[in-house]
C-alpha cells in the first residue's frame, strides 16, 4: 500500500483520541509508526498531518494539497517520487480537505502505475466514491446532502387507542380509587393509557426500558390492562430495543471521514444558567475530549427583574404573551410555577437563534442542556444516523427521547407522532420526553420555530410550555424524528443534576427568601440583583472552586488517603464532598461503576495531588481547587466564565483546617467576628428583626465574611448540617435588628459583627 506525507495542514488534527473506539485495542498502533528502519518519521494515510487548530479541531473545509512525497510499496515507486498524473487528477477533482485526500490516495494507489485505463477510472470511482461517503459541502444533491436519499414518511396525525366507553370508566375508577384526588374529573383523557403511563413509564423516567417491559410493570402494579391491545411506538421489534444503542466498532476511515463531514456541516450550541456555571465547565471538559467544538448560550433566568421584557425584546418570546394568566392557568392545572419553564424555553429558541445566524451558521445545528453525557463515538454515531437512516424530509430529531410515541422507522429512530389519547388542551403531552440533545436542520429551523412558539406561548395551555411536550404535539404538521432512550448506551446519556428549570419553578412558587433584605422587596423569585444581596446567596449562584478539571482522565496520586463514595448521581456533588473534606487534594467521578440500579456512577476522594494522569473513559477528575486561581492566566479567562470573588468560600487555610479545629477555634475568627460561641444562637429583636439564608456555606469563617459583608448585618448563625437535600448541608442565617440574648442549639456557631475582611 502507498504511503502519502502531505505538506498541508489537516483540519482534523490528532486521531489518537479515538483509537479506544477504532476497529479494535491496539488499532492506534498497528496504524502510527514512528521511527522507521531509517530514522525518518512515518506517517500513516489516514493520520492528519500539522496543527489541528487546538483541540476542538477546526471546521476549515479549503486546504489544498501542496505536495506529496511518495513512499512506494512492492509494486511501485520508490521513496520521494511524486504520484501520476491521474492521482494528482482524483486528489485535485475531489476537492476535498487535505485528511480525506491522503485516504483518496491510498484507496487510488494500489493500481499499477503503467495501466494507465485503469489507473483513470479507478481514480475517478475513488473520488466519486470519496465525495458521496463524506456528503455535506462537498456533495452535490441539496437536501440529500443530508440525510439517506429517501422522501421520508410525511406528515402524521394524532393517534390514540380505540376502547369502548365502559372500558375507559373502569380505567378511571380504578385510578380514582388510588392515587386521584377527587377533583380530578374524567375529562376527555384516555384513562387507560394515563394509567399505563403513571405506572409504567412515568414512574421510570431515568431506566432504559422498552415499552414491553414498563407495560409489563404497569400491570403488576395497579393499572388495568384492557383486552384491545396498543402499541405506543408501532413496528417495536425495529427500534424498541436496548441493544441497539450499543458502540459500533468504527475503522479509522470511518472515524475520519465522519469527523470531516461533522466539522463542516454541524455546530454545536450548549445552554447554560449563569447560576450552573459549574456544569459548562464540566460540559466544555467532555466535549473537549471527543474533539467537538462547542458555544455556549445563556441561559434565561425569568426569576431575574427585567427578564420578561428583555426575552420579548430579543424575540424569544412573542409580544402577546402574558404571563400573568399563564400563571393563573397553571396553577389551576396544579402545575405550580412556571417560570423555568418559560426560561427554558427561551433559552432553546435562544440557541436556534445563534444557530440561524449567517455569519456563523452550517447546515445542521446541536443544542444541548448542560446535564449531558454525550458518548465517546458521538460523532460517527451522528454522521451514521443521518447518511444512513434519516429520512429527507426531517426539520428536528430529538436525540434520546423517553417514553416514545411514534412509528419505529428504522433501528435508530422513529417518527414523533402526536398522542391522541390526550386532549389538545394539555398539549397531547405525557410522552416524548427529553431534550437534553437536539439535531436541527438550520435552513428548516426558522419555519419551524414560528410554527413552534405558536404554541409553546399559548397561555391558556401552559403544558405546552415544556418544549419537548410542545414539539411533539405539532408532529402532524412538522416533521420530528427521534431515537428511543431505550437505546443503551445510545448517542448520549442524563447525568442527573438537579433540573434547572424545576429549581426555579419550584423557588418562584414560594415566597421569595430574598423579599426581608432591604433593596430586594417586592421582587419576583429568589434572586436580588443588589452585590449586598447576591454576597447574602439570595440568587444561589452556584459556586464550586474546584479546579483543573478534564474528562477522560483519571488523576494518579500518592498518599494513603482516599475513598470512595457509591452512587453520586453527578461530578459537581464528587467535586462537593473533596471540599467537604478537609484532607480531600483532587477527585475523580466515575459515570458507570457498574454498580447498577439508577445511580451507578462512584466518587473517588484522594489526598494528594495528581503526580500522572491516565486516560480513562468515562470519569471526570478535578482537584478541591484550582491551583491557578490565582495566577494571572486566570485574568485571561472569558468574563462568562468568571465569579464575583465575594462569592468565593473561605480561605484556603480555613479550608485546609479539620472541622473540629474550625469549629472550636475562637482564635480563627475572633480578629474579624467578635464574641464567637459554639452551641449557641443570638437572639435578635423581633421589633426590627430580619434575616436571610445561605445554603452550602462551607464555614464559620465565610459566614462571619457575609455578615461583614452585609452594613445591616448584626449578628450570624452557622448551621453545620442544615439537613439540605444535596451538596453541602451547612446553611448561614445572616441577621440584623439588636441582639437580645442567647438560645442553647447544638451544632451550630454564633458571632456579631465585626470588621470587613
Amino acid at each position: 500500500m502507498k504511503f502519502w506525507r502531505g505538506a498541508s495542514a489537516s483540519p482534523v488534527g490528532h486521531i489518537a483520541g479515538l483509537g479506544g473506539i477504532a476497529a479494535g485495542e491496539g488499532e492506534e498502533e498497528r496504524l502510527v509508526e514512528t521511527g522507521g528502519a531509517d530514522g525518518a518519521e512515518q506517517f500513516s494515510p489516514l493520520l492528519a498531518v500539522g496543527d489541528h487548530n487546538g483541540a476542538f479541531g477546526s471546521p476549515r473545509t479549503d486546504v489544498a494539497v501542496a505536495r506529496f512525497e511518495f513512499r512506494g510499496t512492492r509494486d511501485q515507486m520508490g521513496a520521494g517520487e511524486s504520484p501520476s498524473p491521474f492521482h494528482r487528477r482524483l486528489l485535485w477533482r475531489a476537492g476535498l480537505p487535505a485528511s480525506i485526500l491522503l485516504i483518496a490516495a491510498v484507496l487510488a494507489g494500489t493500481r499499477n502505475s503503467s495501466d494507465v485505463d485503469g489507473e483513470r477510472r479507478h481514480a475517478d470511482a475513488s473520488a466519486a466514491a470519496l465525495v458521496s461517503l463524506v456528503g455535506g459541502r462537498h456533495e452535490s444533491g441539496g437536501a440529500k446532502a443530508f440525510c439517506n436519499g429517501k422522501a421520508g414518511h410525511g406528515h402524521e396525525v394524532a393517534r390514540s387507542w380505540d376502547l369502548p366507553p365502559a372500558t375507559r370508566s373502569a380505567c378511571y375508577e380504578s385510578l380514582h380509587q388510588n392515587y386521584m384526588g377527587k377533583e380530578v374529573l374524567p375529562s376527555g383523557r384516555n384513562w387507560c393509557w394515563v394509567g399505563m403511563k403513571r405506572y409504567g413509564c412515568h414512574s421510570r423516567l431515568g431506566y432504559r426500558l422498552n415499552w414491553q417491559e414498563l407495560n409489563t410493570m404497569a400491570v403488576s402494579a395497579g393499572a388495568l390492562n384492557p383486552p384491545e391491545p396498543f402499541y405506543p411506538l408501532l413496528e417495536p421489534d425495529v427500534c424498541d430495543r436496548r441493544e441497539l444503542g450499543i458502540t459500533r466498532k468504527w475503522s479509522v476511515t470511518e472515524l475520519q471521514i465522519a469527523r470531516e463531514w461533522f466539522y463542516a456541516n454541524v455546530n454545536v450550541y450548549v445552554l447554560n444558567l449563569p447560576m450552573n456555571k459549574i456544569r459548562w465547565k464540566f460540559m466544555k471538559a467532555r466535549l473537549t475530549e471527543l474533539f467537538i467544538k462547542a458555544t455556549r448560550i445563556e441561559g434565561v433566568d425569568m426569576r431575574m427583574p427585567g427578564a420578561l421584557q428583555a426575552a420579548k425584546k430579543e424575540g424569544l418570546i412573542p409580544q402577546h404573551f402574558n404571563l400573568s394568566r399563564a400563571k393563573v392557568d397553571a396553577w389551576k392545572m396544579g402545575l405550580g410555577g412556571i417560570l423555568g419553564r418559560v426560561g427554558c424555553a427561551s433559552a432553546h429558541f435562544r440557541g436556534q437563534a445563534a444557530a440561524m445566524e449567517e455569519s456563523t451558521r452550517k447546515p445542521l445545528a446541536i443544542i444541548f442542556e448542560d446535564d449531558v453525557w454525550p458518548e465517546k463515538d458521538f460523532i460517527p454515531r451522528l454522521w451514521s444516523l443521518v447518511k444512513e437512516e434519516l429520512p429527507c424530509d426531517w426539520e428536528a430529531v430529538s436525540l434520546s427521547s423517553k417514553c416514545p410515541y411514534g412509528k419505529c422507522i428504522s433501528p435508530h429512530l422513529t417518527r414523533v407522532q402526536p398522542d391522541g389519547n390526550e386532549p389538545l388542551s394539555s398539549c397531547h403531552g405525557g410522552v416524548n420526553y427529553g431534550f437534553q440533545g437536539m439535531l436541527y436542520r438550520t435552513e428548516k429551523l426558522a419555519e419551524l420555530q414560528a410554527k413552534w412558539k405558536e404554541v409553546v406561548f399559548d397561555e391558556g395551555r401552559p403544558h405546552c410550555l415544556d418544549v419537548d411536550v410542545a414539539l411533539a404535539s405539532i408532529s402532524d404538521r412538522v416533521v420530528y424524528y427521534a431515537v428511543p432512550f431505550v437505546q443503551e448506551p445510545g448517542f448520549l446519556s442524563e447525568i442527573h443534576m438537579k433540573s434547572s428549570r424545576e429549581a426555579v419553578d419550584s423557588g418562584a412558587s414560594q415566597a421569595s427568601s430574598c423579599s426581608a433584605h432591604p433593596g430586594c422587596k417586592d421582587l419576583i423569585g429568589d434572586c436580588c440583583p443588589t452585590t449586598a444581596g447576591i454576597s447574602l446567596g439570595c440568587c444561589k449562584v452556584e459556586i464550586s472552586t474546584c479546579g483543573d478539571i478534564e474528562s477522560g482522565i483519571d488523576f494518579v496520586v500518592e498518599s494513603e488517603w482516599g475513598y470512595s463514595v457509591n452512587e453520586i448521581p453527578s461530578p459537581d456533588v464528587c467535586c462537593e464532598l473533596c471540599q467537604k473534606e478537609p484532607q480531600c487534594k483532587a477527585w475523580t467521578w466515575i459515570k458507570d461503576a457498574k454498580l447498577g440500579g439508577l445511580f451507578p456512577s462512584q466518587c473517588w476522594l484522594k489526598g494528594g495531588l495528581p503526580t500522572s494522569k491516565l486516560k480513562k473513559d468515562g470519569v471526570i477528575s478535578g482537584l478541591q481547587h484550582s491551583r491557578s486561581a490565582s495566577a494571572a492566566s486566570d485574568q485571561k479567562e472569558d468574563e462568562e466564565e468568571k465569579v464575583p470573588s465575594t462569592l468565593l468560600p473561605g480561605s484556603g487555610a480555613a479550608m485546609g483546617a479539620s472541622q473540629e479545629e474550625e469549629l472550636a477555634s475562637e482564635e480563627a475568627l475572633g480578629s474579624r467576628c467578635p464574641k464567637i460561641v459554639n452551641d449557641l444562637e443570638y437572639v435578635v429583636d423581633t421589633a426590627k428583626a430580619w434575616a436571610v439564608h445561605a445554603d452550602h456555606t462551607l464555614s464559620p469563617d465565610e459566614c462571619c465574611a457575609k455578615c461583614n459583608e452585609e452594613p445591616l448585618c448584626e449578628s450570624w448563625t452557622w448551621v453545620r448540617n442544615a439537613h439540605l437535600p444535596q451538596g453541602f448541608p451547612s446553611q448561614c442565617w445572616i441577621k440584623g435588628g439588636k441582639t437580645t440574648g442567647v438560645l442553647t442549639k447544638a451544632g451550630v456557631v454564633s458571632g456579631l459583627r465585626g470588621r470587613p475582611i
